[in-house]
C-alpha cells in the first residue's frame, strides 16, 4: 500500500497500531457515552494512538521531500557530471532511502535515474526491474530501459554469475530469459550484438552466438572479438 511507502519496518507497525488502537478506543468511548459511563481515563489513552499514527505520517513527509531532493540532486548531476558535491549529496541521500519501503513504480524510477547519473547502470537497471515488477506496462521505465539498454547490462550480469559458477542454474535460466526477450531492434550496434553472442555462448548455444557474431561483423568488419569467437564455437562444436 503506498500510504506504507518510506516508513520502515517498525513504523509500518507502529502505524498499524495506533491506527487499530484510535479505533478501539473510539468503540470504547462510545460503549461509556452510551452507558453514561466517566470518560476521563479514555481521554488520557487518546495521545499514544495520535502520536503512534503521528511519528510515521511525518517520517512518511520527510521520505517525500527526500525523493525531491533526489530529483534535484540528479538533474544537478547530469547538468554536471563533474559536480563532486552533487554527486556525494545524490549518494548519501539514495544510501538514506532506498531501503524504505516502496510500492510505487515512479519512486523506483527516481532511484534509476540517480544510479544512471552516478553511473551505476546496474542498479538502476535493478530499480527499473523493480519498477517494471510493480507494473509491466509503467511507460517511463520501459522508455528508461530502451534508452540505457537494459537487456544487455541484465544479460552481461548473468554472464558474470556464470563466470564466477559455470554451474549456477539460476543464472543460466536468467540468461536464457532475458536472451529471449533481446530483439535485434533493440540496441543495434556491433557491441550488442556482440554481447548477445557471447550470452548465447556461455549456454553452448554455438549457432545463435555465431549469428549475431556475424551480425556484428556486417556493422564492424574485421572485428577482433567476433572473429575470435567465431574460430572458437566453431573449435568447440566442430563446425565447419
Amino acid at each position: 500500500m503506498k500510504i506504507f511507502e518510506g516508513l520502515v519496518l517498525y513504523e509500518i507497525a507502529l502505524l498499524c497500531l495506533g491506527i487499530l488502537m484510535f479505533i478501539l478506543l473510539l468503540f470504547i468511548l462510545m460503549y461509556f457515552v452510551f452507558k453514561k459511563r466517566s470518560v476521563k481515563v479514555l481521554m488520557f489513552l487518546f495521545p499514544f494512538p495520535i502520536i503512534m499514527i503521528a511519528y510515521p505520517s511525518v517520517k512518511s513527509v520527510q521520505f517525500g521531500n527526500g525523493i525531491t531532493i533526489t530529483k534535484e540532486l540528479t538533474a544537478q548531476l547530469k547538468n554536471d557530471p563533474k559536480d563532486k558535491e552533487a554527486k556525494s549529496a545524490l549518494v548519501g541521500k539514495l544510501n538514506e532511502l532506498q531501503d524504505k519501503y516502496i510500492n510505487d513504480p515512479a519512486t523506483f524510477l527516481v532511484f534509476a535515474n540517480a544510479h544512471a547519473a552516478l553511473g551505476d547502470t546496474s542498479m538502476a537497471v535493478n530499480f527499473i526491474d523493480s519498477a517494471l515488477a510493480l507494473n509491466t506496462e509503467y511507460t517511463p521505465a520501459l522508455n528508461f530501459e530502451r534508452q540505457t539498454q537494459a537487456p544487455l547490462i541484465r544479460i552481461n550480469g548473468d554472464m558474470a554469475k556464470l563466470a564466477t559458477n559455470p554451474y549456477d542454474i539460476a543464472a543460466k535460466t536468467e540468461l536464457m530469459l532475458n536472451l529471449s526477450k533481446y530483439n535485434r531492434t533493440f540496441g543495434k550496434s556491433a557491441n550488442s550484438y556482440m554481447t548477445i553472442a557471447k550470452g548465447h555462448a556461455a549456454l553452448g548455444d554455438s549457432l545463435t552466438a555465431i549469428d549475431y557474431a556475424d551480425s556484428a561483423l556486417k556493422l564492424q568488419p574485421g572485428m577482433l572479438e567476433a572473429v575470435q569467437l567465431k574460430q572458437e564455437m566453431r573449435e568447440d562444436d566442430t563446425i565447419y
